[in-house]
C-alpha cells in the first residue's frame, strides 16, 4: 500500500461520497474509483458497499480506516520533526485547529505574537493534522482525554439596547419563543449550547439566519434584527457593551468549557510555550 492510496481512501470513508471525496481531493473521480478498485483488489476484500445514495464502509473498511489514520498521522509527525531537526526549530509552523471560541483565541494569539514573534500559524479546521485543537464543551463530562481546561463561561442572550429584553437581568427561556435567532454557521460549541437549552422546552428556537463570522452576527442583532445566545467572556472582552446587551436565562445555567487538547505524538519545540501563554491569557479572562 502507497501512502497516496490511503490518503485517497481516507476520504473516500469520511464522506461515503466518491465525488465529493474527488472534490476535496482535487483529483478526477474515475481516478480516484480506480485507487480505491487497486486498494480492494491488493487486500482482497472489498471495503465498501455500494448503495443507491453512494458508499457505505464495510467492517474490513472501518478496520483500514483505523490504520490509515494512525499511518497517515505518524507519517505526518515525522516528516515535520525531520524538517525541525534541520534547524533549530523556532521557526517550525504550529498548527492550530480551532473549532470554537475563534474571538478570544484571536486576542490570545495577537499576545502570543508580540512575545514570540518569529513563530508561524497555520490554521484549519483539520483534526488530524494539527499539533492543537481547541474547542468546546457544554458539559463537564464531555470534556475528551488529556483535555486542558482554560475557562468555564456562562452561555447568555444577547440582544440590541432597543430589544423590549434589554433592561431584564434575567429571563426565563419560554420568553424566548417567538424570537428570531441569529447564529454563526459551523460554531459546533453554539450549537451544543442550542440544543441542551432547548431540548426541555415547549417550543423550537426559529434559527432565521446563519452568517459566516461573529462580528456579522453582533452587527445584525445590534440593528434588532434577532436575537443571539454569546457567551459571557466574549461579551464582556470582545464587544462594545452600548451595542449589545446581554441577559442572563434563568434556571439551571449552560455552561460552555474552552480547552486545548495536543494531537499527535510529535511536539514542536514552541507548542510547550503557547499552552503556558494560553493558559495565563484565559487565567487573565476569568471574571
Amino acid at each position: 500500500m502507497e501512502l497516496y492510496q490511503l490518503r485517497q481512501f481516507r476520504m473516500v470513508a469520511r464522506y461515503e461520497n466518491m465525488t465529493q471525496a474527488a472534490r476535496e481531493l482535487c483529483v478526477a473521480q474515475p481516478a480516484l474509483s480506480k485507487t480505491i478498485r487497486n486498494l480492494e483488489h491488493e487486500l482482497g476484500v472489498a471495503l465498501f458497499e455500494r448503495t443507491g445514495k453512494g458508499l457505505r464502509r464495510t467492517a474490513q473498511g472501518d478496520i483500514l480506516l483505523r490504520y490509515a489514520e494512525e499511518i497517515l498521522s505518524l507519517a505526518h509527525q515525522a516528516e515535520r520533526e525531520i524538517a525541525e531537526s534541520l534547524s533549530d526549530g523556532s521557526r517550525a509552523p504550529l498548527l492550530l485547529c480551532l473549532h470554537s471560541s475563534s474571538e478570544l483565541i484571536g486576542g490570545a494569539l495577537t499576545s502570543f505574537a508580540r512575545i514570540k514573534p518569529d513563530v508561524r500559524f497555520e490554521i484549519s479546521r483539520d483534526m488530524d493534522n494539527c499539533d492543537l485543537l481547541i474547542d468546546a464543551v457544554v458539559a463537564p463530562e464531555a470534556l475528551p482525554a488529556g483535555a486542558v481546561p482554560l475557562l468555564t463561561e456562562e452561555i447568555c442572550l444577547a440582544v440590541s439596547p432597543s430589544h423590549p429584553l434589554a433592561r431584564q437581568a434575567a429571563v426565563p427561556l419560554s420568553a424566548l419563543a417567538g424570537e428570531k435567532f441569529i447564529v454563526v454557521s459551523g460554531s459546533q460549541s453554539f450549537a451544543r449550547a442550542m440544543e441542551r437549552l432547548f431540548s426541555k422546552a415547549d417550543f423550537k428556537p426559529d434559527i432565521a439566519f446563519e452568517c459566516d463570522s461573529a462580528s456579522l452576527r453582533n452587527e445584525l442583532v445590534n440593528l434588532g434584527l434577532g436575537v443571539t445566545l454569546m457567551a459571557e467572556a466574549s461579551w464582556a472582552h470582545g464587544v462594545e457593551h452600548d451595542r449589545l446587551r446581554l441577559i442572563h436565562l434563568e434556571g439551571a445555567p449552560c455552561l460552555r468549557t474552552i480547552y486545548y487538547q495536543r494531537r499527535g505524538g510529535y511536539v514542536p519545540k514552541n507548542l510547550p510555550v503557547l499552552e503556558a501563554h494560553l493558559s495565563e491569557y484565559f487565567a487573565g479572562l476569568r471574571p
